[in-house]
């Protein structure tokens, strides 16, 4: 029957003990003893072989007893071999006790050395970060599940190999190597590993070397994937390349700004616009290469577009490379990312300096046409050489039109064209073809969108009552599909007998002004609702506070005065002089301040207004605005029969109030007309002054917002406003309204 093997330990303590006893048999049988109690030791040497401490123990406490039992027993000899004995006896006894102590000082430091093994196991195999071991040449020892999880491979496929192996480029695993020989530190050193799958995983290195006398024994290696954050790193960096990119082939200038409104990005447009380098824009940088005069205007819509996180819409004047300044229409839309947090604008700006002077070549160009058509009618009478160089002269003259301008014969078949014709229409035609005629070439809808049918094209109405159109507003659709708002103007062209031969077309391409004209007229359209408002708002508290003035602190001001009075007639005749006076005093103030609040409830509410009519009123505010500026006043008029509805004679008097106002502020007049005209249907008020006048194109602020309030109080009665004034003219104000039959 075979020994369990924890019983193993026991039968050899057993043996051992019985080779103890045969050596103390042999103790008591040698007389001399000289060197038999050395053998005692024996048996404590196997016993150190044993795994437990315990029978080791055992076997030293059997072999010291059986030592002292030969002291004991052993036969008396000569004195100098019994002292040989006992120190041979003693010695031995020293010796035992020596091995069993050191064997269990060895045990113990056995046992906590592999505590500390499986400590270290347990953490290199449980790190959460790869963690390898290699040893000077670069074989790989030992490798922990972290770093064979994170490139797929096995234990074995990964051990005993060398580190050049994994790499997807071999030169990173030499220069590791030459590193860690040189005795240099590895921190964070990024390098590419091939992954069992075959693709690759960016992993960092930090790594130290043990060196033994100068040469390298084993390295520790501490690897950490960095895979995703690598690859999210190359594709930003490809998104903003890409990004970049397409911003500098736009042909649009581009701009971004963070969230608090510095500039961080700027394509190569805008750059190349400026002739400034990209660093001098960032940040606040680019404010610089605004208008001095626009600057203030511009950055208080852009950061009040900040503030708001809305669409940005604004236009400026820009500086170009070549000095000059050029009109820039800037348009701004908001950033977020993915979680709607706001990061700034993006926005992109174009070059309108052309449109706007178009606009103003668009003015002059109707003069110009008809100035040409009148030349044109003479020169039909020349002869026929005349003619022919009238005609090179106008064909000259078309090609250098800034706007699109082409003929056409009697069925509407094109014959000339310009540039601007071609590029308006999106194609060239073909001369005399029939196909090309002026409606069939493209089409044309209404402004409000609907076709427009040939009968009610310009050129077929010109062509069939041989008159000419002006001013005929149209759409006109490119063979793209992309449509242009036209100003057309069509002129009948006769021959020398008076027969229409044909057409002479101009169009003007007003896309861009109407979409301006729209954000203009919704514009005025607020501020006109926003002055009528304020002006009913101030009418009615001027009443309120006319009432206020009237029923409360004119009646206190009268009991004060009455009681005044009373008090006056009662003082005793032998009354303190002083007193007599204060209360005189009293008595005049509250008279002066009476007719104070007489003469700011007249102009709150004039009580002639309302009691006697719009002409008494105006003369009674002439004598006051007379004695209180020196500025003689003529007033002339009189009252319609019936009278007007009391909103229009409030509304005519308050812009009466304010021309009179800003006759005393700036005209610097030394006397003034007021002459109400009363007609059938109508009535007019005008005011004018001998001042120093002024152009009302460039008026300051105060004098603009003025004539927009007495603009608004005349539309709001459905009246016509106009300003007439020249430098060192004086000035005229007109206000003209409808009155009832």
């Amino acid at each position: 029957m075979p020994l369990r093997t924890g019983s193993l330990p026991t039968v050899m303590t057993v043996l051992i003990m019985m080779m103890a006893a045969v050596i103390f048999l042999l103790d008591l049988a040698v007389p001399l003893g000289s060197g038999i109690p050395f053998l005692y030791i024996l048996p404590v040497f196997l016993s150190l072989t044993l795994r437990s401490q315990w029978h080791t123990f055992l076997t030293g406490l059997g072999c010291g007893a059986l030592t002292l039992l030969g002291f004991w027993f052993s036969e008396p000899g000569e004195p100098l071999l019994q002292d040989l004995a006992f120190t041979n006896r003693a010695l031995s006894l020293v010796g035992i006790w020596g091995l069993v102590l050191l064997d269990s000082s060895r045990r113990g430091a056995m046992q906590a050395l592999r505590t500390t093994q499986e400590e270290l196991v347990d953490f290199l195999e449980n790190a959460p970060v790869g963690i390898q071991l290699m040893d000077s040449q670069g074989r790989i020892l030992r490798a922990n599940p972290a770093l064979l999880t994170k490139l797929g491979y096995s234990r074995p496929a990964f051990e005993g190999h060398r580190i050049t192996e994994f790499c997807a480029v071999p030169d990173q695993g030499h220069r590791l190597l030459e590193m860690l020989e040189r005795g240099e530190p590895v921190k964070n050193l990024e390098m590419e590993f091939v992954h069992n799958d075959g693709t690759i995983r960016y992993l960092l290195v930090t790594a130290n070397g043990h060196h033994k006398n100068g040469r390298l024994v084993h390295t520790r290696c501490f690897l950490r994937n960095v895979t995703q954050q690598k690859l999210a790193e190359n594709a930003l960096r490809e998104s903003e390349s890409r990004f970049r990119m397409l911003a500098n082939s736009a042909p649009a200038m581009i701009w971004m700004c963070d969230a608090q409104g510095q500039c961080t990005y700027f394509n190569d447009q805008w750059c190349n616009f400026t002739g400034r380098g990209y660093e001098e824009h960032l940040g606040d940088g680019w404010q610089k290469s605004v208008h001095p005069k626009d600057r203030p205007r511009c950055l208080a819509a852009f950061h009040q577009a900040l503030r708001a996180r809305r669409p940005l819409s604004v236009e400026y004047r820009l500086h170009r490379w070549d000095g000059t300044y050029r009109w820039i229409h800037d348009d701004a839309t908001p950033r977020t990312d993915s979680d709607g947090t706001f990061l700034g604008f993006i926005g992109s700006c174009t070059d309108i300096t052309d449109a706007k002077e178009a606009e103003q070549i668009l003015r002059r160009s109707h003069e110009t046409l008809e100035a040409l058509v009148r030349r044109r009618t003479e020169e039909l009478e020349l002869s026929n050489d005349d003619l022919r160089a009238a005609e090179l002269t106008l064909r000259g003259l078309l090609d250098n039109l800034p706007i699109a301008v082409f003929t056409t014969d009697t069925r509407g078949r094109i014959e000339t064209f310009n540039k601007h014709a071609a590029a308006l229409w999106g194609r060239h035609p073909t001369v005399d073809e029939p196909a090309d005629t002026f409606f069939e070439l493209h089409g044309m809808y209404h402004t409000d969108g609907s076709r427009m049918a040939f009968h009610e094209t310009p050129m077929a109405q010109a062509l069939r009552t041989n008159r000419p159109l002006y001013n005929q507003e149209l759409v006109v659709e490119r063979p793209d599909g992309s449509r242009r708002v036209v100003v057309v103007n069509v002129i009948p062209r006769q021959d020398a007998e008076a027969r229409l031969v044909g057409a002479i077309h101009c169009l003007t391409d007003i896309t861009e002004r109407k979409w301006a004209e729209q954000e203009i007229t919704a514009y005025s359209e607020a501020l006109r609702t926003l002055s009528h408002r304020l002006s009913s708002t101030q009418e009615t508290e001027r009443r309120r506070l006319h009432g206020e003035l009237h029923d409360k602190v004119g009646q206190n001001l009268t009991a004060m005065g009455i009681n005044l009075d009373i008090l006056r007639a009662r003082m005793p005749e032998d009354a303190p002089e002083d007193l007599l006076q204060r209360i005189n005093d009293a008595r005049g103030m509250v008279e002066d301040t009476t007719g104070r609040i007489t003469d700011l409830m007249t102009e709150l509410l004039p009580p002639m207004l309302e009691d006697l009519g719009l002409a008494s009123a105006l003369r009674s505010y002439v004598g006051q605005f007379t004695r209180r500026t020196g500025i003689a006043v003529t007033m002339r008029g009189r009252d319609p029969n019936p009278r007007l509805d009391p909103d229009i004679e409030i509304a005519l008097f308050r812009i009466f109030t304010e021309a009179l106002n800003n006759m005393a502020k700036h005209a610097q007049a030394g006397h003034g007309w007021v002459e109400l005209q009363v007609r059938p249907g109508k009535v007019r008020l005008i005011i004018r002054d001998d001042g120093v006048g002024f152009d009302p194109d460039r008026s300051n602020d105060s004098t603009r917002w003025g004539m927009m309030t007495m603009r608004e109080r005349a539309r709001s009665i459905g009246g016509e406003f106009r300003v007439m004034s020249h430098p060192g003219e004086g000035t005229s104000v007109i206000v003209e309204t409808r009155r009832p039959s």
